[in-house]
Order: structure tokens, then sequence, then C-alpha cells
């Protein structure tokens, strides 16, 4: 009698043990279905192996949608941390910059890039050119000026003067306002243009460190400039960004890419301490239930 009282805790925890473990190792073993002829064994391949894409399409799915959504990405990518590490490297590249005593164009050439940069400089010239033209040309600018102007001459006239020549000017304006905007139209371009070559090649001729000395003056102020352009580049791309980036997609083809030893050992270097808790706490409820056991 008093054997039984120990011998079925025992067993009944030994049990508990045995199938608690063989539970766990059946979710992982065997990596493949098993056939005996045409008969299918029941229970193979196990349970991670034969439902690998679902549980890889439900990983990606929380990851993407409560674990990394586009406000905790956004929380992240905004941090302030970021923007001191901003700081630290713009006052790095400053520091940097100093000791450069060689030209902007020297150094677009030493690198290989002169060509880009003329090339950029172009583009934005006559980007910059075209808009201005024809805001100035399609819109009320010249009309506004030659108002000004004729209430300026009309004011500078004695009043008899300026009664006479009233008329006329009033006359005279839509012409004059058609003139002004045919001389912009045909020679407006090439005045800016030259205009922006001659300041762009005045920049290109400034030593590196000199420049670095002017954004030092600066430095806090351009900080803060980048890091609200950047702000402000994130608060309009980042869902397109995310959503483009596809997390879901990408969780699931990472998981689908390992094969099932890879997978298996993830799995287990996360959850071996609770996996083998659930094992020993099978032990400790088979023991309890070999002892009530005994009761009844």
């Amino acid at each position: 009698m008093q054997l039984s009282w120990v011998m079925a805790p025992v067993i009944g925890g030994l049990i508990g043990l045995i199938t608690n473990s063989l539970a766990i190792k059946m979710l992982f073993r065997p990596h493949r279905a098993i056939y005996i002829g045409k008969l299918h064994i029941p229970f193979t391949p196990g349970l991670i192996p034969k439902e690998k894409e679902r549980i890889a399409n439900a990983i990606g799915e929380v990851i993407s949608k409560y674990l990394l959504d586009d406000v905790t990405i956004k929380k992240a990518i905004c941090d302030e941390k970021i923007k001191e590490k901003a700081s630290r490297y713009i006052h790095h590249l400053v520091e940097r910059m100093k000791q450069v005593t060689i030209s902007l164009k020297e150094f677009a050439d030493q690198k290989n890039f002169a060509n880009q940069l003329d090339h950029v400089k172009t583009n934005m010239r006559n980007s910059v050119c075209e808009y201005v033209i024809k805001s100035v040309t399609e819109g009320d600018v010249i009309d506004d000026l030659i108002d000004s102007a004729i209430i300026s001459v009309q004011n500078e006239m004695n009043p008899l003067m300026a009664k006479i020549a009233k008329n006329p000017l009033e006359a005279a304006k839509p012409q004059i306002v058609d003139n002004t905007k045919e001389i912009i139209r045909t020679r407006g371009q090439h005045m800016m243009e030259d205009y922006i070559d001659r300041k762009y090649d005045d920049f290109m001729d400034k030593k590196i460190c000199d420049l670095a000395y002017l954004i030092e003056e600066r430095e806090e102020e351009i900080v803060a400039i980048v890091w609200d352009k950047y702000i402000s580049f994130i608060e309009r791309k980042s869902q397109s960004l995310i959503r483009e980036l596809n997390l879901q997609q990408i969780v699931e083809e990472k998981i689908n890419g390992y094969d099932v030893n890879q997978l298996e050992q993830i799995i287990l270097s996360i959850s071996k301490k609770e996996l083998n808790a659930l094992v020993w706490l099978g032990g400790l409820l088979g023991m309890l239930m070999g002892f009530v056991n005994l009761l009844f």
C-alpha cells in the first residue's frame, strides 16, 4: 500500500513529462510527411512544418499591423536621438571641412562629379528661369508694377501736369505692359541664366574651409532647418513608404525562406525556457493526477 502511494505519483509524473516532451517534439518533427505505401501516417509532418506558410503569414500580419505599424515606425525615425545624431554628424562634417583648403570646383574635379554638378545646375537653372518668366508674364506682377510706376510718375509731377498726363498714361498702360512682358520673354531667360551661372561659378570658387566657418556660425540654425525638412518629409511620405516597403511580405518571405531545422532552432532559442517549463509542469500535473487517483 505504501509503495503504491509512491509509485502512482512517480509514474504519473513520468507520463506527464514524457507526453509533454513528446508533444513539443511533435510541433517540429517529423519535418516531412511519412507514407507507408500510399498510406499517410497521421501527424506527419509536425505542426509547424505543416503550417509553415500560414504561420509565416500570421507572424507577418501581426508584426506589420501591431508591432511595426506606421505610427510606431514614424515615432522611431523621428525620435530626438536621431536629431542628436544628425547634429553630431553635421558638426563632425564641418570640423573635417575646416581641414580642406581646396575650392569646391577642385574638390568636384578630384572626385569626378563636376560634370554631374554642372548638369544639375543647368537643369535647375532652366527650371527656375522658366518658372519665373511664366509667373511674371502670366500673372499680375507686371500690371501691378506698371500701376505703381504710373502713380509714382504722377506724384512727381505738379498737379496740372499730372492731370494732363493721367489719360495718356492710362491709355498707354496696356502697350507698356505688353512690351515689358515681351522684353522679359525674349531677354529674361538669357539675363537670368547669366546671373545664375556667375553666382554658381563664384560659389564653386570658394574654399571648402571658408564655407565650413560660415556654416559653423549658423550650425544650430542649419540643424533645425534640416530636421524640420526631415520631419516634413516623413509626415508626407511615411505611410506610402511603409506601404511600399510591405513589411508583412518581407517577414513572410524571410520565414518561408528558412528550412525547418533553422526555424526550429530560432523558436527554441526564443522559447526554450518556457517550453521546458511546460514539460516540467506536465510532470507535476501527472504526479498530482497519480496522487488524486489513489484517493478514489
